[in-house]
């Protein structure tokens, strides 16, 4: 299953309807092009309020979701000899790869974040097939780096359509 990880460097803002303004007027939501404009970066896969929800996969976001995917090649998957734990130290070796070729470092984050309202800020995400279960540890080394980075993880396993739709993001 190492072929079907995914990492994601995942931002959603969070919610604010989009039929009225009224009780949702203090909520500032980023969109895509504030996002990658700041961190000088381009996501994988993104959409902004008002657009199709992707994650949901039927009507109109009421916020904003970023993500930057990472996928391991073939000759990863090899390498790791289809180990979950070694599976998940390569994703996040790209990732911290990506943050020190771009700049990204928690005090750009802090300048971003004070202009918009997060659910998910800044956080890492695997993503994985919901059917087979699959078990992982995290090692220490990386939770480290993690909150250096004050960055959460999370794991959500997903359904075929998303998991489709994240590995071919990846790829690109």
């Amino acid at each position: 299953m190492n072929d079907q990880m995914v990492l994601g460097l995942v931002i959603v803002s969070a919610p604010k309807s989009l039929l009225t303004d009224e009780g949702f007027e203090h909520v500032k939501v980023f969109s895509a092009a504030e996002l990658e404009e700041h961190f000088d970066v381009k996501g994988s896969l993104h959409f902004d309020r008002g657009e199709d929800n992707l994650l949901s996969g039927h009507g109109k976001a009421g916020f904003a979701y970023w993500t930057k995917l990472f996928a391991l090649t073939e000759e990863e998957i090899e390498e790791t000899n289809w180990d979950h734990n070694e599976a998940l130290h390569l994703l996040i070796k790209k990732l911290r790869t990506f943050v020190r070729t771009h700049g990204l470092n928690v005090a750009k984050w802090h300048d971003f974040n004070v202009e918009f309202d997060f659910v998910r800020p800044w956080c890492v995400q695997l993503f994985t097939p919901a059917s087979p279960p699959m078990l992982f540890n995290l090692g220490i080394g990386d939770m480290k780096w993690l909150a250096s980075m004050e960055m959460e993880f999370s794991y959500w396993a997903r359904r075929d359509q998303w998991m489709d739709l994240v590995m071919e993001a990846a790829e690109k």
